[in-house]
């Protein structure tokens, strides 16, 4: 099945005194951006489009292998059914959700031409890969915490004996916990290794099957 890659590249980042905002104002907006962050990856994921997979791409252009040292910043998007407007109805969903939820940055689709060179800006040499930790869990570790809708799973007394039984388990999928912290250092030493390096965070919606959404109902 053919698919269709379109990209989308921060171009600029604004001053926080051109949108306007006080110096508390301006605090206020700098601490909101974890929970920015968390709803955009929550918007992403819960879009339910398994066809779609987002690529975020930080792609460091050191002084090594650049006249200018840079890092930008691309947001990929993949979709698998090209036919029709859900390709263009996808690319311009994407586009204003970029520029809504972080008004201090400035997004652009790319061109064609352009997107290419962000799929493979360089010859890779070495690849690391962090993958989402899973595992299934017997029901019987699953335990109520304090706090509204917080659960998790928790080891089991020694003297308690978890079931086997298919039914009483369950996969777990251990969610990703957004951080606080400045990613200065993170860019920093981006900029200081000689080679050139990307980060690539695959993110791909979850939707049910229709066996499953039938069980379900």
């Amino acid at each position: 099945m053919a698919s269709k890659i379109c990209a989308f590249r921060m171009q600029y980042i604004l001053a926080l005194p051109a949108l306007g905002l006080s110096e508390y104002a301006a605090g206020n907006y700098i601490r909101d951006a974890q929970n920015r962050h968390a709803g955009l990856l929550t918007a992403l994921l819960n879009s339910r489009d398994s066809r779609t997979t987002f690529d975020l791409r930080l792609i460091s252009m050191p002084s090594g292998s650049a006249k200018m040292p840079r890092i930008e910043c691309v947001m990929l998007c993949s979709t698998s059914d090209s036919t029709g407007a859900s390709s263009g109805e996808t690319s311009n969903g994407v586009l204003n959700l970029l520029n809504a939820t972080f008004p201090e940055y400035w997004f652009e689709e790319l061109p064609s031409l352009e997107t290419a060179r962000y799929c493979r800006p360089f010859d890779i040499n070495y690849v690391a890969t962090i993958s989402r930790r899973a595992s299934i869990e017997p029901l019987d570790s699953l335990k109520k915490c304090p706090g509204p809708f917080r659960a998790g799973f928790v080891p089991l007394p020694p003297e308690v004996e978890a079931s086997n039984a298919p039914d009483h388990e369950v996969l777990h999928i251990f969610p990703f916990v957004p951080t606080g912290g400045a990613f200065t250092a993170l860019a920093k030493l981006l900029l200081y290794d000689d080679a050139p390096i990307v980060i690539s965070t695959r993110i791909r919606p979850t939707a049910l099957l229709p066996d499953e959404e039938s069980l379900l109902e």
